[in-house]
């Protein structure tokens, strides 16, 4: 498994035990909680990789059945604003962000230990409270480049570590092309 997907199950994991106890429609005498969940499917978290992590998440938690509610053509967060407005809010919501607004809706995780340690604890705190807890990261604006053109060129793409010498690079590349 990837490590971007290995953060993904883990932050699954996490959001699914942080907010089981909280929330979640019980099953009455079958006593299985269901609870949903929305997410935003991308072309690598698909329905069936978010499908397959709740199968694992289920036969750990064998009184908890999670239920992926799509999203259709919005992102998770406009899913959960249209979910409010009806007044059937999901169980858990992966990667929306409360707001002042909507902060009341989420599990205050100020006095969890082990929220403290995670990433943006503090960056994402509303009135003090804590809502979000960050457990995975994932490369940002990758930047791809043609050996050949960066070789006629003379640059090593690996001496390339920040912005200024990429965009200096750009320039000799740039400087150094054939006018038509």
């Amino acid at each position: 498994m990837d490590r971007w997907r290995l953060l993904a199950a883990a932050a699954t994991a996490v959001a699914l035990t942080a907010t089981s106890a909280c929330g979640g429609d019980t099953g009455g005498a079958s006593g299985r909680t269901t609870l949903r969940m929305i997410v935003n499917i991308t072309p690598n978290l698909t329905e069936q990789f978010w499908n397959k992590l709740f199968d694992i998440y289920e036969a750990k938690n064998p009184g908890v059945a999670v239920q992926l509610e799509l999203t259709g053509t919005i992102k998770a967060e406009a899913k959960l604003r249209q979910d409010l407005a009806t007044g059937d809010p999901p169980d858990i919501a992966q990667h929306v962000v409360p707001t002042p607004e909507t902060a009341e809706l989420f599990v205050d995780l100020s006095g969890q230990a082990w929220a403290a340690g995670t990433p943006l604890f503090e960056d994402y705190a509303i009135g003090g409270k804590h809502y979000v807890v960050g457990v995975g990261e994932q490369i940002q604006s990758l930047v791809f480049y043609n050996r050949k053109a960066f070789a006629e060129a003379g640059l090593d793409a690996k001496k390339i570590r920040t912005i200024p010498q990429f965009e200096e690079a750009m320039g000799k590349r740039f400087s150094t092309r054939p006018r038509p």
